[in-house]
């Protein structure tokens, strides 16, 4: 796990020396990344030049430093990331002669370039990746990443530069950075809480999406190219209804079970202390279960509980730690400890990110890396296997919905029309919200917004603007003073999924493609190398993803439960009564806690006079939201949570 960057700048536009602190002083700005060491290439003659920060996972002899090259010469490497399989591609190199000078699998994923070139070997490398490579022979730059973006790379034009890094925070060093928003970009970031891939808050800047990679001539980077997929999601939905991956429960667990051993085998290679997160839900669990069988030492996992007896989980957490006889260590997140810790969260994303989740998500990487250096976690089981409630929820409703769109129209037309009353209602509500306050005037705007929200549901043409507005937070959507650029994946769903795939699988591969690279694997990586810990996922090897998505919806849900197959594995770990509650989850109390112990951190944030300075969020819909929430009229913790989160990180980022 590593920082990375680099640049590329016309050549003899900048010196030699220049160069050489620029890329250093780009490096500096990941050394969270990766604090034991750094290292810099820089060719002036080419205008190339690739900065490195390590944190030193395998191979700890300087063997494994970066930037690496080739023992040909020809290829210069820096890496974010692990690739599992790195054993398993060594043997084969060494049976075709390669040499190799240490042990680190950065240096096999050099020796695989030489042997079969960038192209066909990206495809080869399982693992969680992203890197920069640069081609001597070709003049090539190729960036790519990880089939889907557990490690961050973002690129673009900086000035006359083309620049790329693991965070958008390394760009800022470089001449002609200007910290333009994009303010599309904010709109949709306000609607969801998180920006989703490709987009990047800043204009000219783009993520490179998960499962591609890109080919820049470095004497002609622009016009820059698309993209090109080496791993595609869709061709998996595909296959599922052809190439089943199990036909019956007992064949899937049995299959399931050696994916897994496999994947958890793999990511417990480390040269340094390894743990794992533990919550008390499922898919963790049986993670750490299977840690546990491959380990001869207790498994060090930690747990972070709450105050909040409805949203505590570290209780069940213990009990699972005891059975599966772990080295438990818990801490706990109290609004105490909050006031201290959001200042902090604009430092920690080059983004602004306003997942409330990403409180505890912190507090356990801090308190884990006070003990290890690489966790594992047990995310990406409700993506893969429909783990989620409200997919069940969205499916009943959407069956419901289609009846109604199928009515006749002598049942249909005056339905819709009384649902146009209510969104004319709405409307009127709003021309007059600037008379003084009237007790029913929130519930008339609401039963307006409601009636506007069920009457465009009654319109949507397929799930998946369906599910699109089940992803944007109520409130949301009117915070941002401009409007927001069009969602790249809901935009065109037919480019990403193949249609005739059943309802589950589509909904699951949206939240694959969406929810789980813009916001869950941001999170953990954000959090986690905030503090210098590598996190590792089994749940998205490769070969368990193939499984997953090709599995029947049947044998995934049934009974309105969800990720059946984790659920039977993890009850051959533990008894019924530890199988049976529900997770709590990472969640936290925001809206109470806005209303008490944030409330003055918001009010300094949200007064009308700090509103009225700044021209991204809207004041009156900002000024709105806060007033009905605090005075108890709503719950707008969601939208209102995004607007400050936003407010802090501009702040602190003088975006213009």
């Amino acid at each position: 796990m590593c920082g990375i960057c680099g640049f590329l700048c016309p050549p003899g536009h900048l010196a030699g020396e220049a160069m050489a602190e620029l890329i250093l002083a780009m490096a500096d700005r990941l050394h969270h990344r990766g604090p034991d060491a750094g290292g810099s290439f820089v060719r002036p003659d080419l205008g190339v030049a690739l900065g490195h920060r390590r944190l030193s996972i395998l191979d700890l002899t300087p063997t494994g430093g970066q930037p690496m090259t080739s023992v040909c010469g020809r290829y210069v490497l820096v890496l974010n990331g692990e690739i599992y399989n790195f054993r398993e591609l060594r043997a084969e190199l060494e049976r075709e002669e390669a040499v190799f000078r240490g042990s680190s699998d950065t240096e096999v994923v050099l020796a695989a370039f030489t042997r079969w070139g960038i192209e066909a070997s990206i495809p080869r490398l399982e693992g969680m990746f992203a890197f920069a490579v640069l081609d001597l022979r070709d003049h090539l730059l190729v960036l790519a990443r990880d089939r889907l973006g557990e490690k961050p790379l973002a690129y673009g034009r900086v000035g006359t530069s083309l620049a790329y890094a693991s965070e958008l925070v390394a760009m800022q060093v470089l001449p002609g950075w200007s910290g333009r928003l994009d303010r599309g970009a904010l709109g949709l970031y306000c609607q969801y809480n998180y920006l989703p891939e490709p987009l990047a808050i800043y204009e000219g800047l783009h993520k490179l999406p998960a499962g591609t990679w890109l080919a820049l001539p470095t004497d002609r980077p622009f016009p820059l190219p698309e993209p090109r997929a080496y791993w595609s999601a869709k061709d998996l939905a595909a296959r599922a209804s052809r190439e089943p991956s199990a036909t019956s429960a007992a064949e899937a667990d049995e299959r399931l079970l050696g994916l897994l051993r496999t994947a958890v085998r793999r990511q417990m290679i480390s040269d340094v202390p390894l743990g794992a997160f533990l919550s008390s839900g499922i898919d963790s669990p049986l993670v750490v279960a299977l840690m546990q069988e491959q380990s001869s030492r207790p498994v060090k996992t930690f747990t972070i509980g709450l105050d909040d007896p409805e949203r505590n989980e570290a209780p069940r957490a213990r009990r699972i730690a005891e059975h599966l006889r772990t080295e438990h260590h818990e801490e706990y997140l109290t609004a105490d400890t909050l006031p201290a810790m959001l200042p902090e969260l604009p430092g920690l994303f080059d983004e602004p990110f306003a997942d409330p989740s990403q409180l505890p998500t912190l507090l356990v990487a801090r308190f884990a890396r006070r003990h290890v250096t690489v966790a594992l976690s047990g995310d990406a089981g409700d993506e893969l296997f429909g783990g989620y409630l409200h997919y069940q929820h969205i499916l009943t409703r959407w069956a419901t919905l289609r009846l109604v769109r199928n009515l006749p129209d002598l049942f249909r037309t005056p339905l819709l029309t009384l649902l146009s009353v209510a969104m004319l209602l709405e409307r009127s509500v709003d021309l007059i919200s600037g008379l003084p306050k009237l007790g029913s005037l929130s519930s008339l705007r609401r039963l307006g917004e409601r009636g506007d929200n069920l009457r465009r549901l009654l319109l949507d043409p397929s799930l998946d603007c369906y599910y699109q507005r089940q992803l944007v937070h109520p409130g949301g959507s009117g915070l941002s003073a401009a409007p927001s650029s069009a969602d790249p994946l809901f935009d065109a769903p037919s480019r990403w999924l193949p249609s005739g795939i059943d309802e589950l699988l589509r909904l699951c591969h949206l939240d694959l493609l969406h929810y789980l690279p813009g916001d869950i694997l941001t999170k953990v990586d954000r959090t986690a190398m905030s503090v210098s810990l590598e996190t590792r996922i089994p749940l998205l090897d490769p070969a368990v993803v193939d499984f997953a998505l090709r599995l029947p919806s049947r044998l995934k849900l049934g009974a309105g439960v969800g990720k059946l197959p984790l659920r039977r594995l993890l009850g051959r770990y533990l008894p019924p009564e530890l199988l049976s509650q529900r997770k709590q989850g990472f969640g936290i109390p925001l809206g109470a806690w806005l209303r008490g112990p944030l409330r003055s951190w918001a009010d300094d944030l949200l007064a009308p006079s700090s509103l009225h300075q700044q021209t991204f969020l809207d004041p009156v819909s900002v000024t709105r939201l806060w007033h009905e929430h605090r005075s108890g009229q709503e719950s707008w913790e969601w939208p209102l949570f995004a607007a400050l989160v936003f407010l802090e990180w501009a702040g602190k980022n003088r975006v213009s």
